[in-house]
């Protein structure tokens, strides 16, 4: 607008000026279009191909199973079992996975994608459909200046008007309320809304793996194996192999392929790599909570333990003979010691009242538990371990063919110390022994084992190697001759027969003056030669000795009990007798 500059000295002279006051409705405007072009994303540190949530958890029991078909290799060479025990192996295994509480779900990101009809996208290593993209060195110089160029100016504004076509099509098809959709949704709509799979991430304060999901579970597939084709080892056993690296569970990852091992991040791997060997009561609780619920869920009973070759080899622990192998079961069936993985596969005990238990405490421990806790009951019978002498009255008590109790008690004592430590005592946990106490045999055996449990072996992570060793088209025949026959047991002197001759001040009847210890009587002591027959059976079954305790004070309790009912029984029949 132009106005008259006042008090100029020409007449008629303006002056435009560009203060704008108002605009009319005729007034031209300039704007520029903004870019609908996308920014750049920011550069992700994350490694594409390290696994995460869900498929991460799926790969977890990929590299598991890996594992535990090694192990099942490892037992058909060093135990010599049957090729029937891998089959019984991935059988259990396909059930241990049904029955956790929290199953694997299908390959995670394929799946996904099959149920939403898609094809699956070839992402490198994510568990989503997003993707990260992780720009190379000045590509974010590169997106500012072809920002700058117009045939990108151009295509943007295309998309975005054609992103803005598709909006209004869709509010013009869609409902005009919330509550419209609901009274239009039917029901199937519903139900398929409820099956659809989701993609939610996991709560942070839920672990992804529990107890159920360690490598734990691997021995304890294992050990109901062996159960279910009654092949007689203890926990112990699988403990031994797994501290002497010839059972794989130990630093497994070296054994793992390339191929697997990318794909595992840290939290993965110390999931799938225990830092110790595993406890026999842990091993236990996993073993007896699989064999309840496959009893419970899918009828399938686990038979009872082949106790006569594990309770040969409780006997011999103890340095025993045929005579007290045929005490202790005697005892064994006086007392009804189950020989189940649980309580719940056994008969329950007969109840004359309501308020009487179905089963006796400490039922649920290992059947080698109670097999030397029986031990120690006939042991304690016999010859007292209470520094007074037992002296049989007649010649064919069964004392007579036990060895004498010094002499026991003396090699007992030289096992525990490890006067002659095996291969296996230097590899145990509770060994004291360094190096400087081996001898060369035991020397070169430790350096043996030093390079089989550090060093892989080699080639043994190549494809061509693992399909070969633990895939195998046909087996290869195993010969029992390669089974190590094992070492005659040391002939230990007998008591002496002359002692009938003397007065009997000297000593006890066997079974006299029986003394039942609590293990929670903090104040009293035990004698020296009951403690250590306890240490020799914690030992034995690697399971504390307040627990060997418990179960020989249970069993002792039992004993008497029925020893009180077997006399009154005796006591009514000769009443009975005298009547008649």
């Amino acid at each position: 607008m132009a106005r008259r500059n006042e008090g100029h000295v020409l007449q008629d002279y303006r002056i435009e000026s560009r203060d704008v006051e108002e605009l009319g409705p005729h007034a031209l405007r300039k704007r520029a279009l903004k870019s609908g072009r996308k920014k750049s994303e920011k550069a992700s540190r994350t490694n594409p191909l390290l696994y995460h949530g869900e498929r991460a958890r799926f790969h977890f029991f990929q590299c598991q199973q890996l594992l535990f078909r090694m192990q099942v290799q490892c037992l058909l060479k060093l135990w010599h079992l049957p090729t029937e025990f891998e089959i019984v192996c991935r059988d259990i295994w396909a059930l241990h996975l049904s029955l956790l509480p929290s199953p694997p779900s299908p390959e995670p990101y394929f799946f996904r994608h099959d149920m939403a009809g898609e094809p699956p996208r070839s992402a490198g290593g994510n568990s989503g459909g997003t993707t990260h993209t992780i720009p190379e060195e000045g590509q974010e110089a590169e997106d500012k200046e072809d920002g700058k160029s117009s045939s990108d100016l151009s295509t943007d504004s295309e998309d975005e008007y054609a992103r803005m076509a598709d909006l209004e099509r869709e509010v013009s098809e869609s409902p005009t309320s919330s509550s419209d959709e609901e009274e239009g949704e039917t029901n199937d709509q519903a139900e398929s809304r409820k099956k659809a799979p989701t993609t939610a991430p996991r709560p942070r304060n839920q672990r992804t793996y529990n107890t159920y999901d360690s490598p734990l579970s691997t021995i304890a597939v294992l050990m109901l194996s062996c159960w279910t084709l009654r092949i007689p080892v203890t926990y112990m056993d699988f403990i031994r192999a797994i501290e002497s690296y010839d059972l794989v569970y130990l630093d497994p990852i070296r054994l793992l392929p390339a191929a697997m091992v990318q794909h595992l991040t840290k939290y993965t791997m110390l999931a799938l790599s225990p830092h110790f060997s595993p406890r026999p009561m842990q091993v236990h609780t996993m073993v007896s909570r699989l064999a309840r619920l496959l009893h419970r869920k899918h009828h399938i009973f686990i038979p009872e333990m082949n106790v006569a070759p594990v309770l040969w080899r409780t006997v011999r622990a103890f340095e025993g003979t045929p005579t007290l192998y045929n005490l202790v079961k005697k005892i064994a069936d006086v007392l009804s010691l189950p020989l189940t993985l649980h309580h719940s596969l056994t008969p329950t005990l007969k109840r004359k009242k309501a308020k009487d238990p179905s089963w006796h405490k400490f039922d649920n421990v290992p059947v080698e538990v109670s097999l030397s806790s029986a031990v120690i009951v006939v042991l304690k019978l016999v010859y007292g371990l209470d520094g007074t002498a037992r002296i049989p009255v007649s010649r064919v008590d069964p004392l007579y063919a036990l060895p004498e109790l010094n002499a026991l008690l003396v090699k007992i004592q030289s096992l525990e110390e490890g006067s002659n430590p095996s291969m296996q005592d230097v590899l145990s946990v509770t060994s004291e022994l360094t190096a400087l106490d081996l001898d060369e045999t035991l020397l070169d055996g430790y350096l043996d084992f030093c390079e089989k449990a550090l060093l892989p072996p080699k080639g043994s992570t190549s494809e061509h190697t693992i399909l070969k060793e633990y895939f195998p088209l046909q087996y290869s025949s195993r010969r029992s001759e390669n089974v190590r026959p094992h070492d005659a047991p040391s002939a230990l002197p007998a008591i002496n027969t002359s002692l009938l001759s003397q007065d009997k001040i000297l000593g006890q009847l066997p079974g006299k003056s029986y003394a039942v210890y609590s293990p929670t009587d903090i104040l009293g002591t035990a004698p020296e030669d009951y403690e250590l027959v306890m240490q020799r059976a914690a030992h034995w079954t690697g399971v504390d000795e307040e627990v060997i305790h418990g179960v020989v004070e249970n069993l002792e309790r039992r004993l008497a009990r029925w020893w009180t009912v077997l006399e009154k029984q005796k006591q009514a029949q000769q009443g009975d007798d005298s009547d008649q």
